[in-house]
């Protein structure tokens, strides 16, 4: 790589949901510090769509059955503990 050039990791959507894995955020977070602990010229690039919110959805309507139990503190939760799981690597052992 050539003396002072960045390098952009990009993470696509991440969808996270109440009830699904979260554990590859883990390993992307400890693969960016494995692979990049030493360089400063890493700027890591999360496209967004990180949480799924299907509590929000705009194609179930309002107390449809589809509907029922999504709860958009859930979603909120779901999404702040898999963002942790993501940085907790990068932040806690890089």
């Amino acid at each position: 790589m050539a003396e002072g050039s960045i390098t952009h990791v990009v993470i696509p959507d991440t969808q996270v949901a109440p009830g699904t894995p979260t554990q590859h955020l883990t390993w992307i977070g400890q693969y960016i510090c494995d692979r990049w602990h030493d360089d400063n010229q890493v700027k890591i690039i999360h496209l967004g769509d990180h949480a799924h919110m299907a509590s929000l959805s705009s194609y179930d309507k309002k107390g449809s059955k589809t509907m029922e139990g999504k709860r958009y503190l859930a979603d909120i939760e779901a999404a702040n503990k898999g963002f942790d799981k993501l940085n907790a690597p990068i932040f806690g052992s890089c």
